[in-house]
């Protein structure tokens, strides 16, 4: 446990993450993502080059069975992100704990460092029989069942209190600022550049591109229309995207809400009402500061693992050593 957040005594649980336990949570998160509505626009796109073979060739069973392993290869890969999120965690041989501060917050604790969650601050939580996703507006992460209790639920979602609550005063961190609407928007605005130019949110477009050449060479109304189908969606898209990273953005951080911080060598320490957490720098790959804001990626491949602070929160000292710790630009 970090000496940053020291534990009530008696409120900690720990579990050693075994092989199995950690292949069972793996299969149960691949699960959910391919029974997602987000996962089955990814699964009728990878499904379009066995279509577009089998009206090319005429033989469907062809085309099938190319949809067939396209998806497969997209589930498979799926399954190797899912493995790969885990190793930093919740991987084979890792520690992790739970556990109250005596000033009244829940935290977590393992090999990428602590978060702390204040009381009512879950936006949802979900019990399976083997995990628990707590969703928060700052983190989201599972959980073994372990190490959740219904009390911790009731806790996090507000209708329950810390079990030995003792009212001692949380840290005070050296840097502090007030959200402003001006802050709100410019924050807002840089959360919403960073999930609309990702992959994720540009790759519906690639359908399109390819199917209008084809059906202006070949004069066919049948691709030319599938290609319109395919540019609505990958508008709609965008469009969704952008409106969802704004709305979590502007909840993240209301007007009126003081953020505080701070950054020393070894980690990076963020709180505000939600909670506190604090993260060693090794999580993060790169880093990118804009006029606005302090862009840290833990994941080159997913927008949503870039975390977006106002640049406004921090000193020159500050973003110096944010640069010396994580020295590679994006």
């Amino acid at each position: 446990m970090s000496r940053a957040i020291p534990p009530v005594p008696g409120s900690a649980r720990t579990l050693t993450i075994d092989r199995a336990r950690s292949f069972q949570l793996a299969w149960g998160l691949l699960l959910d993502t391919v029974a997602s509505k987000a996962s089955m626009k990814w699964i009728v796109l990878w499904m379009l080059p066995g279509l577009v073979v089998s009206w090319l060739t005429g033989r469907w069973l062809i085309g099938i069975l190319l949809s067939l392993a396209v998806v497969s290869g997209g589930v498979a890969w799926w399954w190797f992100l899912i493995r790969r999120s885990l190793r930093k965690g919740l991987g084979p041989g890792q520690t992790v704990s739970t556990a109250y501060t005596d000033w009244g917050e829940w935290t977590v604790t393992d090999v990428t460092g602590t978060v702390s969650l204040a009381r009512g601050s879950a936006a949802m939580v979900s019990r399976t029989r083997d995990r628990v996703m707590i969703w928060s507006r700052t983190a989201s992460f599972v959980l073994p069942t372990e190490l959740v209790t219904d009390e911790d639920i009731a806790f996090l979602e507000g209708h329950g209190d810390a079990p030995t609550f003792l009212g001692a005063p949380g840290p005070v961190l050296p840097l502090s600022l007030e959200v402003t609407p001006q802050v709100q928007g410019r924050v807002t605005a840089a959360a919403a550049r960073v999930r609309t130019t990702s992959a994720d949110t540009l790759f519906p477009f690639v359908p399109p591109a390819l199917l209008l050449p084809i059906g202006v060479v070949a004069e066919s109304l049948f691709y030319l229309a599938l290609a319109g189908v395919f540019l609505l969606i990958g508008v709609a898209n965008y469009l969704q995207t952008r409106r969802a990273a704004r709305i979590a953005c502007r909840a993240q951080y209301p007007v009126g809400m003081t953020i505080r911080a701070q950054v020393t060598q070894e980690h990076l320490v963020l709180q505000a009402r939600q909670g506190t957490i604090h993260v060693r720098w090794s999580e993060y790959i790169a880093r990118r500061l804009t006029r606005d804001a302090v862009l840290l990626r833990r994941d080159r491949r997913r927008a949503q693992t870039t975390l977006v602070l106002p640049r406004d929160l921090f000193t020159d000292d500050a973003l110096a050593e944010i640069a010396r710790s994580v020295p590679r630009e994006y």
